[in-house]
């Protein structure tokens, strides 16, 4: 073997961020990647999936030790709590 005939794969056992948002959208990756692996004509296939965004955001805050618990189980019950 020479070196213009080395090649390299990466294989990466992580799934990427965005797989959140597929398993929510309903896409059925592993039936999708089993049909393409056997052969199936996936071209004008999109199967059964909803249409949805994913939004990230970080916020830091600085609080006193004291206040940690309060500051900490308010933001938790505000993104609990039903719209």
């Amino acid at each position: 073997m020479t070196l213009a005939d080395a090649r390299l794969l990466k294989i990466s056992p992580r799934f990427p961020g965005g797989v959140a948002v597929t398993i929510a959208a309903a896409v059925a990756l592993a039936a999708r990647s089993l049909a393409d692996a056997l052969g199936a004509d996936l071209t004008d296939d999109h199967g059964a999936y909803r249409e949805l965004a994913i939004v990230r955001y970080l916020e830091q805050i600085t609080v006193p030790v004291a206040e940690f618990g309060r500051v900490c189980c308010a933001e938790r019950a505000a993104v609990a709590a039903p719209s």
